[in-house]
């Protein structure tokens, strides 16, 4: 059997904060001391960084106040702070899909934001606080253990005495990796893996290393200017005793949430493969899932590369979907399957995709002209929602501009996840935002529209 082991741990640091809960909200927050820790509890795992759960990333609620991050302006809960009290503290939209904001939260979001907070924008200063100094954020591990398959599973915990934001990476890099392993092609390296602050999972797959010893480390910071904190946090020994890597897959596409039509365009699954020791050649499966539903796509001649062949570069795998085997629905999933030539095996599973058959020739509308309201195109059935996005509000470009063909590409599998499927947009907060009813903002007549130009690959002209 492989086996992975975490052998020391050179560093593990921990520092809890405990926090009290006073009996009502203070008459005058600041953001060190009340509103930050809210954001904490409530928000920053989706508005931090990086944004998930469909959150735009030009705005961040882990931050006070605005920067800039790869040329990108990047907004602050002072900027944010009429948008984060309308909607987490009047309307309670936010969170979309989980508990409310609790009570005295809300009422510090209302005496920090002050008249933002009913509606009105307001030239106030957001009160920052000061601390004595700042305190570095630490990192333990927990545990490490390892499994059959050579997952190295390790359990994290995060900490900031001043309860600050924490974002980072965990990191294996090569100390003393088998010669011969790496002169063949073997890999020595993976992608580092995301961590945040608090308690934490995080899982390596050292199948497809070479053998040898590998460094842990971690690299986190508090958003404070010029800190980032290194911490080696042990070595790793990794063994195959039967001396066969296994084949590494990665997804090519389809991407999150994208939008499939096979009347549109053909439907192709693409991946690609890399065997470390060469055991080519490799072959395949690739089912669709939902739910207990499955299909097998897998073609008649399901394998990639010869025996002997160099293994120096991947293969690249692309796999025609018969889409007739797919019912409409926003819950596809493709489930690749892989096994080299001495049965180290390898699997991999796709985010959500939206499938639909819907025919082109039935949808008459388009970006600027069809059938929406006057004829005008989509840009005229969303035209409500530039207020918010793209629009006049003092928070524009939220990651999409209906008035921009541009900004569409990259946000339209979103865009049918959050306003078409789970309806959470527009907000219910749209009335104190802009002064109307999200059924005013988008009707049910244009919501149908819109999920129709999306389900028929969202044409521009």
């Amino acid at each position: 059997m492989k086996t992975t082991k975490l052998i020391a741990c050179a560093f593990a640091f921990a520092v809890l904060a405990a926090a009290g809960c006073a009996p009502s909200a203070p008459d005058k927050p600041t953001w060190v001391d009340d509103v930050q820790p809210v954001m904490m509890a409530n928000c920053v795992r989706c508005h931090g960084s990086p944004a998930a759960g469909g959150a735009p990333s030009t705005f961040r609620l882990d931050l006070y106040e605005d920067t800039l991050e790869n040329g990108q302006q990047i907004r602050g809960a002072a900027t944010m702070g009429r948008w984060i009290c309308i909607r987490g503290s009047v309307a309670g939209d936010m969170p979309p899909n989980g508990s409310a904001i609790p009570t005295r939260a809300r009422d510090i979001f209302q005496n920090w934001f002050g008249a933002n907070c009913r509606g009105a924008e307001a030239p106030t200063v957001f009160e920052r606080g000061t601390r004595a100094a700042n305190a570095e954020p630490t990192i333990t591990i927990n545990t490490g253990n390892s499994k059959g398959d050579d997952t190295l599973e390790l359990d994290y915990i995060v900490s900031d005495a001043d309860r600050e934001s924490v974002t980072g990476s965990l990191l294996l890099g090569e100390d003393s990796a088998d010669a011969a392993c790496k002169a063949a092609g073997g890999r020595v390296d993976l992608a580092p893996l995301p961590i945040h602050g608090g308690a934490g999972h995080v899982s390596f797959d050292t199948g497809t290393l070479c053998a040898g010893t590998y460094k842990l480390s971690a690299s986190i910071t508090d958003g404070t200017p010029g800190l980032t904190v290194a911490r080696q946090l042990g070595t790793v020994t990794v063994e195959h005793p039967g001396g066969n890597l296994a084949p590494r897959v990665e997804l090519v596409k389809p991407g999150p949430d994208a939008l499939l039509n096979g009347k549109v365009a053909p439907i192709t699954v693409e991946f690609t493969v890399h065997d470390g020791d060469g055991d080519y050649p490799v072959t395949y499966t690739v089912t669709a899932v939902k739910g207990d539903e499955r299909d097998d796509l897998t073609p008649a001649s399901a394998s990639a590369g010869t025996p002997g062949q160099a293994n120096t570069v991947p293969l690249n795998v692309q796999v025609p979907v018969d889409a007739s085997k797919l019912t409409d629905s926003p819950s596809w999933r493709f489930e690749i399957a892989v096994k080299d030539a001495r049965e180290a095996r390898r699997q991999l599973v796709t985010p959500y995709v939206v499938v639909s058959s819907l025919d082109p020739a039935s949808v008459a509308i388009r970006f600027n002209s069809g059938g929406g309201p006057e004829g005008k195109g989509i840009l005229a059935v969303l035209g409500g929602c530039t207020d918010c996005h793209g629009g006049t509000l003092s928070v524009p470009d939220l990651d999409f501009d209906p008035s921009k063909p541009e900004t569409y590409a990259p946000r339209l599998g979103v865009l049918y996840r959050k306003v078409i499927q789970k309806r959470e947009m527009p907000p219910k907060s749209s009335k104190q935002l802009i002064g109307a009813a999200p059924d005013d903002v988008l009707t049910a007549e244009n919501r149908e529209l819109l999920r129709q130009w999306l389900l028929v690959g969202a044409p521009m002209n």
